[in-house]
């Protein structure tokens, strides 16, 4: 008989979804369907994304407003072994600036519209760098 593994990641349930109901509906958006097939092989697209930009146990932080992509960059974070940090897409600057500063993550993800805060968060960290990518552009490739 298999033993039974009770301690499965987040990123495991949506590995198992997957691969047993590909083709289920796993996220809704306004007027968007996504399976969980293509849920899975975006996370997979940002997982190859840090591959190369971080190590595991890096922490990537996530800066977004309740979008699909902030699912897919989640789980792709979490699917390449990398810690998640979630911020508020209504956080004040100076917190978002004492966070970072804090917690010093390897690597922002964010979404366009955060543009400008993140740009003066570079200039107030300096000379620290906190690369980040944003949705719509290379290398995220998100449509």
């Amino acid at each position: 008989m298999a033993k039974l593994n009770l301690f499965k990641t987040i990123f495991d349930f949506l590995d198992n979804s997957a691969r047993i109901s590909p083709d289920k509906v796993g996220l809704i958006f306004e007027n968007r369907e996504y399976t969980y097939k293509e849920i899975k092989g975006r996370a997979d697209d940002v997982s190859c994304l840090l591959a190369d930009k971080a190590k595991r146990g890096d922490i990537i932080a996530l800066l977004s407003p309740n979008v699909p992509e902030m699912i897919f960059c989640y789980f792709g974070i979490l699917g390449a072994g990398r810690i998640v940090l979630l911020l508020s897409s209504n956080i004040s600057d100076e917190n978002l600036i004492m966070q970072i500063k804090k917690i010093n993550p390897k690597f922002i993800f964010s979404h366009r519209k955060y543009k400008s805060k993140l740009e003066q968060l570079a200039q107030s960290t300096q000379p620290k760098e906190h690369p980040f990518g944003e949705w719509g552009k290379e290398p995220l490739k998100f449509p």
